[in-house]
């Protein structure tokens, strides 16, 4: 696993288990992870500023330029990546980074084709 992906894994690892959710994100299944987009997720984007162009102001590795790096440029695909790894590292599975990485830049190929299939956005995620 790459560094920077292992650090920002172990930093969401720990602010679940200080607040108290890191049992309940453990047993989530993986397609219900959707379900921290707007809470984890936000997090994840605003603190490791994936909007922003410029070094955060905890002078941290822009994590952003990492993604970037590999082909993907949206923030929401970037915490999604992130939150599903940490799930699969929690629970002892191979993160499938490649995967997760080819997934959505597909998703916008696709997009920018008119070629979106809606019955196979969920193929991502393991049972």
């Amino acid at each position: 696993m790459d560094t920077e992906l292992k650090e920002v894994i172990e930093e969401i690892i720990d602010e679940l288990d200080s607040v108290g959710q890191l049992k309940e994100f453990k047993h989530t299944p993986e397609k219900g992870l959707v379900s921290y987009h707007h809470s984890l997720g936000r997090y994840i984007r605003n603190s490791r500023n994936m909007w922003g162009s410029e070094e955060d102001t905890m002078g941290k590795w822009l994590l952003k330029e990492w993604f970037e790096s590999k082909g993907i440029t949206h923030p929401d695909d970037m915490s999604s990546i992130i939150i599903l790894s940490a799930h699969r590292h929690l629970n002892n599975k191979d993160i499938k980074l490649e995967a997760q990485i080819e997934h959505y830049k597909k998703y916008w190929k696709d997009m920018e084709n008119g070629q979106i299939d809606m019955n196979n956005l969920g193929d991502i995620y393991e049972e």
